[in-house]
């Protein structure tokens, strides 16, 4: 292990062979500077060691930045200031020991025991509002948690009974982009199972690829794509741990059937109906939007909607044996037009968040509240 000297205000990184995002681009440098030493006896992997004589050559941005970081100057590639996440934030994942750890610091906390769980997309942490008797716990003081790091994320997991069933609700959620290991992003979803949750409810916001969808519609997720899964980015990845799930989950059913069945009931008895969609949900990476053409990829493709969270959760979710109900609200339109001006933008996907706020609210909890009438289908 090597460690990098950082100016006062920095949080010391440590280099190691992980490849973990928050360490992409030291292990980026770290390989240029190695292609560029040779071997054992020339410059180590941080310059460090004998060098080799040779003739003077332009000094390269790497090795200046291998200088920098040696004299105590703030490498411009690898620093993490103070008033950002920690190094700890990014290199922990989330083992059984993790999870068993933080569950009894919550169930110790709290007398809530729930069994269902709401996590709240962007925009969306009204639904939070609505638990009576809440007993709420900041991210920051949970152990092991990560932090949300998103505007629109509130960053507070919130107990309590919503139509007299009992809840745990993340009022904010972890995304890729934010440079967390996609097993800490998942992380929650384990701890749930461990809480006693059975029923996983979640909300997001997504840009409509079907041209059928508008503004405002909510789609009820049936199938997803998961393209980061493709390159090999799953939360199940690695060494298994029976006492989560199996190996190999099957992925087939992973949004509940007769959940799905059942928001539609309550759509139509609320009125709802002319807004609600069913359909296939794509996830990226992020943090940037979309392409032109990747959405046509993707709407080719069979995805109805595309955004940047939920899959992974699900996966986690289902491994662990809970059922799985997801909607998106179709925060803006995917551009798929290379004439077109229209821009895809956050504060489009909040201001679209709060003006259905009330009526996604009020699905939701109506579809928690008939949790148990439909047990026996299950």
């Amino acid at each position: 292990m090597f460690s990098v000297s950082c100016a006062p205000d920095v949080v010391p990184v440590a280099v190691t062979h992980q490849t973990t995002p928050a360490l992409w681009p030291i292990r980026a440098l770290s390989r240029s500077v190695t292609s560029r030493g040779g071997r054992d006896g020339d410059v180590s992997r941080w310059g460090v060691g004998k060098k080799k004589k040779k003739k003077k050559k332009s000094r390269s941005r790497s090795s200046s930045i291998i200088r920098e970081a040696e004299h105590n100057v703030e490498p411009s590639c690898c620093s993490i200031r103070s008033n950002m996440l920690s190094m700890s934030d990014f290199v922990s994942g989330g083992s059984y020991e993790q999870c068993r750890e933080t569950a009894d610091w919550l169930l110790s906390n709290t007398q809530v025991r729930p069994t269902v769980g709401i996590v709240c997309g962007s925009g969306l942490g009204g639904l939070a509002e609505m638990i009576k008797d809440p007993e709420i716990f900041k991210y920051s003081d949970i152990p092991n948690f990560p932090r949300s790091t998103v505007h629109g994320h509130a960053g507070r997991l919130v107990f309590g009974t919503l139509k007299g069933k009992p809840c745990v609700c993340m009022q904010g959620r972890f995304h890729l982009y934010e440079g967390y290991p996609i097993q800490k992003i998942t992380l929650p979803m384990r701890v749930f199972k461990l809480l006693g949750v059975e029923t996983m409810i979640m909300t997001n916001a997504a840009g409509g690829l079907n041209q059928d969808y508008k503004v405002g519609d909510v789609m009820i997720i049936k199938d997803h794509i998961n393209m980061p899964g493709f390159a090999g980015v799953n939360p199940l990845a690695g060494p298994n741990d029976d006492r989560f799930g199996v190996r190999f989950p099957c992925m087939s059913d992973a949004y509940d059937r007769e959940l799905r069945q059942l928001a539609h009931d309550v759509a139509s008895e609320l009125g709802y109906s002319h807004f609600l969609r069913e359909g296939v949900y794509c996830v990226l990476g992020g943090p940037s939007f979309e392409t032109i053409a990747e959405c046509r990829m993707l709407n080719r493709l069979g995805a109805d909607a595309v955004g940047m969270s939920t899959v992974h959760e699900v996966i986690v979710a289902r491994h662990a044996g809970m059922r799985c109900f997801a909607l998106s609200l179709i925060s803006n339109r995917a551009v798929m037009d290379y004439d077109s001006q229209e821009k895809a933008n956050h504060e489009e996907v909040l201001e679209t968040g709060r003006q259905r706020a009330e009526q996604l609210e009020k699905l939701v909890s109506t579809v928690v509240s008939r949790l148990e009438h439909n047990n026996n289908n299950f």
